[in-house]
């Protein structure tokens, strides 16, 4: 089947595509907008292509059909192309916009807890120094109550309490 053209491209002929079950490279359903759907795909794709400077961009995939309408992948693709000649690199932004997101999750997975600071504090600073036993077990008792009372707060938090 030949490509329609441009604006003759509608949900309708994508839904008709995903019923068939075409699975295609490219398929193009406005300027510098285009659908993937290869075999190993699960949903298809919107994908973004365009020159920057005039060297062809590598596409960029901008999201999957059914959580980004036509409509919505075009006006995408509208503000892309827009973003690329005013002369910004969108390849490069968006990967610095995952890079900065996987940094955060690590530091949020990664972050010192106020519980933490209790425990390496009473690890350092009471058990060493606490010579009678019944004391250090009764200090003990009452330390564990810490951790129902500070929650997962941050060390960034602390200042903020104080």
């Amino acid at each position: 089947m030949a490509d329609k053209k441009l604006s003759d491209v509608t949900v309708n002929t994508i839904n008709s595509w995903l019923a068939n079950d075409e699975r295609f490279e490219a398929r193009w359903c406005a300027p510098y907008l285009f659908m993937r759907f290869r075999k190993g795909d699960k949903l298809p794709a919107w994908r973004f292509r365009c020159k920057f400077n005039g060297k062809e961009l590598p596409p960029v995939t901008i999201g999957k059909y059914p959580n980004l309408s036509l409509a919505n992948a075009r006006a995408e693709a509208r503000g892309l192309s827009a973003r690329v000649v005013m002369g910004h690199y969108v390849v490069a932004e968006k990967s610095d916009r995952i890079k900065s997101a996987i940094d955060k999750r690590e530091a949020e997975k990664n972050a010192y807890t106020v519980l933490m600071l209790a425990n390496e504090y009473f690890d350092r600073q009471i058990v060493g120094r606490i010579k009678n036993f019944h004391i250090t077990c009764v200090f003990h008792a009452n330390w564990t109550l810490i951790p129902r009372q500070t929650g997962q707060f941050r060390r960034s938090d602390a200042g903020v309490l104080v």
